[in-house]
């Protein structure tokens, strides 16, 4: 999650933290990644119901994104979250038998709260009150390669 002052642009991002759990084995390995316990995640997909949530996940703050991207210096952080998605909009299905590849989709309202430590310097960062919906939020099933069979079309 990244914390700006003032607006953001390309030009000028005005970015003072960049909190991510970082890059495993460093400069190839797994991106921005980290497991979380399968209680963390509730997931309803035909209902278009889910939700995520992380309480003081260990991560560090990389301050901007090219000094996390290069795997630069970080304070040690802490980050809270919880994402809900609730409310069906939409409804779809994708298949192409040719790639193996399937997908089964439902649009949704979505929600987030948050929240960042940086445990050096002691700032924290709390997300504001979220009442205007997220521009676009998806709960899907996907199957694929191996794992997709011509018959579940």
């Amino acid at each position: 999650m990244d914390v700006f002052i003032g607006s953001s642009t390309q030009t000028n991002p005005n970015q003072i933290h960049d909190f991510n759990p970082g890059i495993k084995d460093f400069p190839s390995g797994l991106f921005w990644t980290i497991p979380f316990a399968s209680k963390a995640v509730r997931a309803r997909p035909g209902a278009g119901r889910a939700s995520f949530s992380a309480h003081n996940s260990h991560e560090r703050d990389f301050h901007n994104l090219n000094n996390s991207l290069a795997n630069g210096p970080s304070d040690p952080a802490t980050v809270s979250f919880n994402v809900e998605w609730g409310g069906v909009l939409d409804r779809g299905h994708l298949s192409d038998s040719q790639h193996k590849f399937r997908l089964d989709f439902v649009d949704t309202d979505a929600t987030v709260t948050w929240s960042g430590r940086n445990d050096r310097t002691g700032a924290t960062f709390v997300s504001g009150k979220n009442d205007s919906p997220a521009a676009f939020a998806r709960l899907a099933h996907e199957r694929n390669g191996r794992f997709f069979h011509e018959d579940d079309d």
